[in-house]
């Protein structure tokens, strides 16, 4: 009984891998079936605004899921975060999860459109913002896990599968 339990609990992981825009392995001998590989054709037309960033290969573990058109994050096991009174947040927080990591320029040319970069200038509003964003999102600010300093700019965590679903 348990092992029919796990076989079915990875059956339905993996349609759900699939679902969310996971290209399945023909060799792997768990591979989704012809009536999978069917549903999942009649089922991808009528889900077009969702796509996946972040690690798909990643082993199974919750996906951190960001609604475009309500500007909100949902957290598996947290509250909600709203982000719709705050637009430079979400930009800077939409812009990571999907390019995985940006230098300074980047991330000021995407979130405040600045086309120069100067530290003089510019690192203290970046480091302001990501202080905000971390306090935001990071179970523990102090000890950021997601939104990560790296030695050109900031980066979210590889590990990390974020769903965005209602982008315009």
């Amino acid at each position: 009984a348990a092992a029919d339990a796990w076989d079915a609990a990875t059956r339905t992981a993996r349609r759900a891998r699939a679902l969310l825009g996971a290209h399945p392995d023909p060799q792997d001998a768990g591979a989704l079936d012809t009536l999978d590989v069917q549903v999942l054709a009649r089922a991808r037309p009528l889900c077009p605004a969702a796509r996946v960033s972040g690690a798909l290969d990643a082993p199974w573990a919750e996906a951190w899921l960001l609604d475009h058109r309500e500007r909100v994050l949902h957290r598996p096991g947290q509250a909600p975060v709203e982000l719709a009174a705050t637009p430079l947040l979400w930009t800077v927080l939409t812009h990571l999860a999907s390019a995985g990591e940006l230098d300074k320029e980047a991330l000021l040319r995407v979130a405040w459109g600045v086309e120069d970069y100067h530290p003089l200038r510019d690192d203290n509003r970046l480091q302001v913002t990501m202080r905000k964003l971390r306090g935001l999102v990071e179970l523990d600010p102090a000890a950021p896990r997601v939104l990560r300093t790296t030695s050109a700019g900031y980066g979210f965590a590889s590990d990390l599968r974020v769903v965005h679903i209602n982008e315009a």
